[in-house]
């Protein structure tokens, strides 16, 4: 009954390192609701299983709310366990037609916009060497503890001092070529480069590479599903050498395109239970499925990993409706509902 929920996290104080122990129980939580609800559907008791549907969707909504990639992810996947329900729902003989409440549901129901841009974040959240390297002046201590703090976060084991010396040294020396080589790329002079101290350099080379590599993806954040998608599988794919060994970039940026598609195939499983409600309207005027999805009268969406309509084929008294896999992904990440006539 509240106007919206504050998760109270510490992203912003805390980056990467944030926790979220209470999210396992919301999908523990939604998984009951789920067995509630068939139970329900099975024996036909219609306004409770619409109640508790509500319910799994607005908890779903509530729990993807937040700072993290991580909410989102987990907010659709008890998503995924309403949709499911809704399936269930749909076969079962008798049931009402849900075409206008799935209507009447958010699209999309998860936005990821804010969290994919906090994702974006995440960095200078938990490592605040960067600061310093944007500042354009870095110390040679700041570079020994932004190294030794990098393995840390990668290896969940805390580094002693002498480590991060190591570390921090050995990364110095393989570094110092590559951050000429790419600093003066970028416009710098060799007469410039010179006068840069050694943890300068690096901190140059450093942040402007791992700026380059995460604005190489996440500036596709802005776009429509059916278009980040693809580019952003591509940027992922074809990212420059320099960015490719920026450690800190490799453990953000490869998750991007992959939430996007998850996200958008959760809308595009809503957008098919609607057509498949519409389907079964028209099945109920008609005793037949139409030729085509022109032929409905009720309004239809587009298929949000293309924008275009969704496949569509009838015989028979069997339909079958379909979403193929964007470029790039596997055939088995496309779907297809398949509708059949019950027998008079």
């Amino acid at each position: 009954h509240l106007d919206h929920v504050n998760w109270q996290l510490e992203v912003r104080r805390q980056g990467m390192n944030a926790l979220l122990p209470w999210l396992a129980k919301h999908r523990d939580l939604t998984k009951l609701l789920a067995l509630s609800i068939r139970i329900d559907i099975k024996n036909h008791r219609w306004a409770d299983a619409r109640d508790k549907l509500q319910t799994g969707f607005a908890f779903a909504r509530h729990v993807s709310e937040g700072d993290t990639l991580f909410q989102n992810l987990v907010g659709i996947a008890m998503a995924r366990m309403m949709t499911d329900c809704v399936e269930d729902w749909v076969a079962e003989p008798g049931s009402p037609n849900l075409f206008w409440p799935v209507t009447d549901l958010p699209h999309p129901l998860i936005d990821m916009h804010y969290a994919l841009e906090m994702e974006r974040a995440s960095g200078d959240f938990t490592f605040p060497e960067l600061g310093a390297m944007r500042s354009g002046h870095i110390s040679a201590q700041e570079w020994i503890s932004f190294v030794g703090a990098i393995y840390a976060e990668i290896s969940q084991i805390k580094l002693p001092p002498s480590k991060h010396q190591l570390y921090g040294t050995l990364w110095a020396v393989l570094l110092y070529p590559k951050a000429r080589t790419y600093l003066t790329s970028r416009g710098l002079s060799d007469e410039a480069f010179n006068r840069l101290s050694v943890p300068d350099a690096l901190g140059q080379y450093f942040i402007q590479s791992y700026d380059e590599a995460l604005d190489d993806v996440y500036k596709y954040n802005g776009l429509p599903p059916y278009q980040a998608i693809p580019v952003a599988l591509a940027a992922e794919r074809q990212r420059s050498p320099y960015s490719r060994i920026n450690v800190l970039a490799a453990i953000i940026v490869p998750s991007f395109s992959k939430a996007i598609f998850i996200n958008t195939s959760l809308t595009r499983e809503m957008a098919m239970l609607q057509i498949t409600e519409a389907l079964r309207a028209y099945a109920a005027a008609h005793a037949a499925f139409p030729d085509s999805l022109a032929e409905l009268s009720l309004p239809i969406p587009n298929d949000p990993m293309t924008n275009k309509p969704f496949g569509y084929t009838r015989e028979g008294g069997t339909a079958t409706l379909t979403s193929a896999a964007p470029d790039g992904y596997r055939l088995r990440d496309g779907r297809v509902f398949i509708l059949k006539l019950a027998a008079p």
